[in-house]
Parts: structure tokens; C-alpha cells; sequence
């Protein structure tokens, strides 16, 4: 009997050592598997336009040569124009990769129009520019711990064109042009502007009374017809400046023509023509804008 049961026990370890060995070897497997991984860089989009910031959508394409599946449990990353840091993030998601498949993994970045848009637009006027991602790929294992792999990738964007950034802050040009829609009550504009790429021009509003606005606008490219308009207080048109937060009484969201019909207290106000967006294409923007005291 005794020796029965020492060869069931003897058994019992054998099945426990075996089944230790495959997971050990799987785990080492995996490990190796996301060591052969194989990352490239895939296309830059706009996604959004904010009042401070642009989000830009990015690829990465993560090829897998070997026989086994490749496991990720988190990517960190920043992201460089040639040279010039831009930004940062972390892409928190899990992803399996099995075997010959390649597997994109967007990402979102955001980029500040101060500082970051203004490295990003030098770079671009230069007439190429070389996209440089450098991060790492995590995958989190009961035995080995965290398994790390550092990747740097790169991609080169031709870009041609050779206007200058700008910021302005003019009262647009004195030539008139014909009313985009009927004018009727006291002329706040009607002009046409020339905004330069990742610049923006604003027109103050200075209401003594309460007061209904309205206008209408269009824009013509040689690359995009289209422009951002805001319409806001002294107070958010400060922090636009400044790359803060701020709040409008209109968004035309990015379009190619459009029209405004406010109610507005007394005050300072300023219609934004922002072409912040733009890295490389001028807009012509005619517009027009009256008020009418209530």
C-alpha cells in the first residue's frame, strides 16, 4: 500500500511539474514573442479643433513574424517633428497579436497652438518633415514580471509652401466687398482677410447697448475651403490668447461658409477667424457683421 501511494504521489508531482513547464515555457514564449514584434508608424489626421489645442490621430502598426501570439497590456510614447518634442500619452488598452497579423492601434495626441503647433508648423515650412515616435510596449507576466520593449519608429512627410506663421490682430483690409447677406443696422465689418496658416485674426465688437448681431462669412483655399469662427467676450478672447480655456457665444465648428444671429449684453466682444488648424494653407475669408441695439 505504501508503495502505491508513493507512486501516486510521485505521479501527482510529475503532472504538477509538467504543467509547471508548459506555463513557464508559454510564458517564455510570449516573452519572445513580443520581443519579435515588428512596430511602424502609420498616418497623422486632424480629429478635432479646439479653442487652445488641435487633436491629431495616430497610428501604430504592430506586426507579429513569430508563431505565437504577442500580448500588450499598455504603449507609452512621445512624439517628436524633427527633432522638436511635441507631446506625449499612454495608450492604457490590451491587445493580443496573433501570429502574422498586424494590428493598428490608434491613438489620439493633442497638440497646444502655443509651443507645440508653433514647433510643429516650423518644421513643416522647412519643407519635410521626419515623424519620430519613441516609447515602450508593456505586458505584464505572473513569472517574468513586466516584460518591456522600447521602440523608436520614424516617417518623413514632404510638405511644400513657404508662408510664415503669424498671430494678428488687424481690422482687416479697406477694400469692401460685396455683402454676403442684406446689412441692415450699424456695420461692425465687411471685409476680406487673408489668414496665414496656424495663425488666427480677430475683429473687436464694442456694444453701448443690447444688442442683436448678425453676419455671415465664407472662405476660399487653394488647399481646404474652409475656417474656424468664434464669437467672444474680452474675457475667453483673453484666454484664447493665453492657450486657456474658453467659452464662445458661437462655434461654427470647421466649415466652409456660415452665418450668426446673437443676442449680446453691452460690452466687448470679437469675432475670431482662426485658421490655427492649417499647417500649410491661407485663407481667404470674406465676412460681413452688423448689430442693431434692442
Amino acid at each position: 500500500m505504501v508503495s502505491k501511494g508513493v507512486a501516486i504521489g510521485s505521479g501527482i508531482a510529475l503532472a504538477i511539474a509538467i504543467i509547471i513547464g508548459v506555463f513557464l515555457f508559454q510564458q517564455y514564449e510570449q516573452r519572445e514573442a513580443i520581443k519579435n514584434l515588428q512596430i511602424s508608424l502609420g498616418g497623422f489626421d486632424v480629429k478635432s479643433i479646439g479653442f487652445t489645442s488641435l487633436t491629431l490621430g495616430l497610428d501604430l502598426n504592430l506586426y507579429n513574424p513569430g508563431s505565437i501570439t504577442a500580448t500588450l497590456d499598455r504603449i507609452v510614447y512621445d512624439v517628436y517633428a524633427n527633432g522638436n518634442h511635441l507631446t506625449n500619452g499612454e495608450i492604457p488598452q490590451r491587445y493580443d497579436i496573433l501570429p502574422g497579423q498586424t494590428v493598428t492601434v490608434p491613438t489620439d495626441i493633442t497638440v497646444s497652438y502655443v509651443g507645440g503647433l508653433e514647433t510643429l508648423w516650423s518644421a513643416i515650412k522647412n519643407g519635410a518633415v521626419t515623424w519620430e515616435v519613441k516609447g515602450t510596449d508593456y505586458f505584464d507576466m505572473p513569472i517574468f514580471g513586466i516584460v518591456d520593449l522600447p521602440f523608436d519608429v520614424t516617417k518623413t512627410s514632404q510638405y511644400s509652401g513657404n508662408s510664415n506663421p503669424s498671430i494678428t490682430s488687424n481690422q482687416g483690409n479697406s477694400n469692401p466687398i460685396p455683402p454676403l447677406s442684406t446689412i441692415s443696422g450699424n456695420l461692425i465689418v465687411n471685409s476680406v482677410y487673408k489668414v496665414n496658416p496656424s495663425s488666427y485674426t480677430y475683429i473687436p465688437i464694442n456694444l453701448q447697448c443690447t444688442a442683436s448681431v448678425v453676419g455671415s462669412f465664407s472662405a476660399e483655399a487653394t488647399l481646404g475651403d474652409n475656417i474656424l469662427v468664434y464669437v467672444v467676450d474680452k474675457n475667453n478672447f483673453n484666454n484664447f490668447q493665453n492657450s486657456q480655456s474658453a467659452q464662445s457665444y458661437y462655434d461654427s465648428g470647421k466649415v466652409p461658409a456660415g452665418s450668426f444671429n446673437l443676442n449680446l449684453q453691452s460690452g466687448v466682444y470679437y469675432i475670431i477667424l482662426s485658421n490655427t488648424y492649417s499647417a500649410i494653407s491661407t485663407k481667404t475669408v470674406s465676412i460681413t457683421a452688423s448689430y442693431t441695439c434692442s
